[in-house]
């Protein structure tokens, strides 16, 4: 998400896969203490705005954590 509105959520479009060698990975189910190599892009609304990254277990499961991103 990209918070630059005051009055509703603004969550970002999932943009183009940024490397093909990744395109085998994307709905892979990860197993226990395993670990897949995967990347995701995100259309940006602005240049200035933090991006913060949510986690979640699945689609709509879970929230796992979340994080902040600087725009630089």
């Amino acid at each position: 998400m990209q918070d630059n509105n005051p009055k509703a959520v603004n969550t970002l479009n999932v943009g183009a896969l940024p490397d093909d060698q990744f395109l085998d990975t994307q709905l892979e189910t990860i197993k226990k203490d395993g670990t897949v190599k995967n990347a995701v892009a995100y259309e940006l609304d602005d240049l200035e705005t933090p991006v913060t990254l949510i986690a979640t277990q699945g689609i709509s499961g879970d929230k796992l954590g979340e994080k902040d991103y600087n725009i630089k």
